[in-house]
């Protein structure tokens, strides 16, 4: 099970992992860049925690439709709200 984790850790680190750092950074204004960046890997980091406390008892009563709702939220709110980067 620690090789699974470890594999976890690593294919997370290269995936999805950066991703709420890069938009961060990318979409912040340079004036405000530092204070925005801090709260949203605070943000982050606090739901991380919060997911990492409460999975097993929310999985336990409501299975896995809250995590499965708050991934439909992402997918919504990044198809209307997020901006284009490219370029």
């Amino acid at each position: 099970s620690i090789a699974v984790l470890v594999l976890y850790v690593i294919s997370f680190s290269m995936g999805l992992g950066p991703i709420v750092g890069l938009l961060t950074v990318e979409l912040a204004p340079s004036s405000y860049r530092g204070r925005i960046v801090s709260v949203a890997f605070f943000v982050n980091f606090v739901a991380n925690l919060f997911v990492a406390q409460y999975a097993n008892l929310i999985v336990e009563h409501l299975y896995y439709w809250p995590f499965a709702g708050v991934s439909l939220l992402g997918i919504v709110f990044n198809y209307f709200a997020l901006i284009e980067t490219k370029g």
